[in-house]
């Protein structure tokens, strides 16, 4: 009996209020509503060839939408500039690039997911197969071309926590 009031108590929990729902199904919409006019804005400037600002400003606006509220000191470097960086949620790389308009280093199997391979590639993200070991000098040179192309790269290279709040050694 009491493992029962335990499941149901547990079950109970993890529902949201009608306000919860609310404020969750509200944001998805502003998110959508965000790729709705990004979108079609990135693809113009692409066809115009003019400089990108569109991925900066959604990351930036996706971030906002999702409760992160990002203050800026200084002027973020947007060239010629290797940030390495930790790493605790999906909110930090919405947080850096729209701060500062920087590309990422990512797995492989992001740029094969549907819909966030699709927006991290409008983000020029470098892709790398950690499991590929000969094929690292490959890797290495799209890093380099992406550098000389004057992007800002960041890469978080602990790419995991212990419990969710430390951090791992940086992996080499």
């Amino acid at each position: 009996m009491d493992s029962r009031r335990a499941e149901a108590a547990e079950g109970a929990t993890t529902q949201l209020t009608l306000s919860e729902q609310a404020r969750m199904w509200g944001r998805v919409g502003l998110l959508l509503l965000a790729v709705l006019t990004h979108v079609p804005m990135y693809y113009l400037w692409r066809l115009l060839r003019l400089p990108m600002p569109w991925p900066r400003w959604f990351l930036g606006r996706a971030a906002r939408i999702a409760g992160a509220r990002v203050v800026k000191i200084g002027t973020p470097l947007r060239r010629d500039v290797f940030y390495v960086s930790n790493h605790l949620s999906w909110i930090d790389i919405l947080a850096l690039g729209g701060a500062s308009g920087t590309a990422f280093v990512a797995k492989a199997e992001i740029g094969a997911a549907p819909v966030v391979g699709w927006l991290a590639g409008m983000n020029r993200t470098v892709y790398v197969k950690r499991e590929n070991r000969l094929g690292v000098a490959e890797q290495i040179n799209q890093l380099r071309e992406a550098l000389a192309d004057n992007w800002a790269i960041t890469i978080f290279p602990e790419g995991t926590t212990t419990d969710g709040k430390s951090l791992l050694p940086f992996k080499t």
